[in-house]
């Protein structure tokens, strides 16, 4: 029901209500000293992710902000938790959806590094912690 609700889509102004919800739900939780797959763990187990690729951004933007104001470091910006969040998600399904497992040869540690080469702000994310998440994945 949560996700239902935060995502919903309405020309009424009920939208504007779901994303200040939205806002306030991702705000409850404390991410202080976890690594942003861990904290991201903790906030999809609450409720259904939902299917439309805008509604996913939306609630993957709200959590990467609130995880980079708890955590800042080592992410250049927000954009940056964002980006290693949503390639966190496409890693779990690429590792455990077997769907995509018949198409392709699942992805590497190699390839999720290199992947992520340049995208924290200008620079890299350190190799050690995306070795971390990839294993934990």
């Amino acid at each position: 029901m949560i996700g239902e609700y935060i995502c919903k889509r309405s020309s009424r102004g009920e939208e504007e209500d779901g994303v200040s919800v939205l806002t306030a739900f991702a705000n409850s939780f404390e991410y202080q000293a976890l690594r942003i797959d861990q904290a991201l763990r903790l906030y999809l187990e609450t409720f259904r992710l939902p299917g439309e690729a805008p509604l996913i951004f939306l609630v993957m933007e709200k959590f990467a902000e609130r995880w980079h104001s708890t955590n800042g470091s080592p992410f250049a910006n927000t954009d940056a938790a964002f980006r290693l969040a949503y390639a966190v998600i496409m890693l779990n399904m690429d590792q455990h959806n077997h769907n995509a497992k018949k198409l392709n040869v699942p992805m590497t540690v190699d390839d999720f590094v290199k992947n992520l080469r340049g995208c924290n702000g200008s620079g890299d994310f350190p190799t050690d912690m995306l070795r971390e998440i990839y294993y934990s994945i």
